[in-house]
């Protein structure tokens, strides 16, 4: 029986963050987060931290908006409120160390989950 292609990108997982002894929630879309998009995220973060040109604010969004491909949800707040996960919200909002203790664990639980595929089978 076929499989829509849409069903399975709305599986999430979540994982626990921690930054600065405080632990938050993040759900992540799996099917999103792939090694090759992880990569390209983590080579386009490197790309807009070296550089110094006038690319500085699309590299920024296209680095938000892959983010928020990958991010469906998480616990955190401002102000009490929600904090949206927009790609704004990332490139202006989201402090660097939180951004790559998110990116950190999301990574290791991919991993993980896919090694526990290569068990299963």
């Amino acid at each position: 029986m076929p499989v829509e292609l849409s069903d399975l990108l709305g599986n999430e997982r979540w994982v626990e963050v921690e930054v600065n002894g405080v632990a938050f929630h993040v759900a992540y879309r799996p099917a999103a987060t792939s090694l090759r998009r992880q990569a390209e995220l983590q080579k386009r973060r490197r790309q807009l931290q070296a550089q110094d040109d006038g690319d500085e604010v699309e590299q920024t969004n296209e680095v938000g908006a892959i983010f928020c491909e990958m991010i469906s949800n998480w616990d955190l707040t401002s102000g009490g409120q929600p904090l949206l996960i927009t790609p704004d919200v990332v490139t202006s909002a989201l402090p660097g160390a939180i951004f790559s203790a998110i990116m950190q664990a999301v990574g290791e639980d991919a991993q993980s989950a896919q090694e526990e595929k290569k068990q299963q089978n």
